[in-house]
């Protein structure tokens, strides 16, 4: 097929119905896990350890950050973390961020050292 067949068959670009913006995420597909419930998540899961890593998180710091503030090594804050994906049901730092701070309006947050 040459070039003056393609544009002569040329529709125009392709516009296709993009998902509801609360379960769309840049730089991934969303999945169920990443859609915020309407429910509250499950803060009561977790420890008080996990709660502050969390709140930090939600305040926008790094890992490394975080273990500077709460004493220990990025590799700690890590596997806090990985602990904390499953118990509110998310796959992202920001879909857990979310989760947290929907669910901790009620809860007093820890103060900046």
């Amino acid at each position: 097929m040459g070039l003056r067949e393609r544009k002569k068959n040329f529709r125009g670009p392709f516009f296709f119905k993009l998902p509801p913006p609360e379960i769309v995420l840049i730089g991934k597909a969303p999945s169920r896990m990443d859609v915020a419930s309407p429910q509250f998540p499950r803060l009561d899961t977790l420890t008080v350890r996990e709660h502050e890593v969390l709140h930090w998180v939600a305040e926008g710091k790094a890992n490394g950050d975080i273990g500077r503030i709460i004493g220990c090594t990025e590799l700690t804050v890590k596997k806090h973390l990985q602990h904390i994906f499953p118990k509110l049901g998310v796959e992202t730092r920001t879909a857990a961020a979310i989760a947290y701070l929907q669910g901790s309006s009620h809860v007093a947050l820890p103060t900046a050292p």
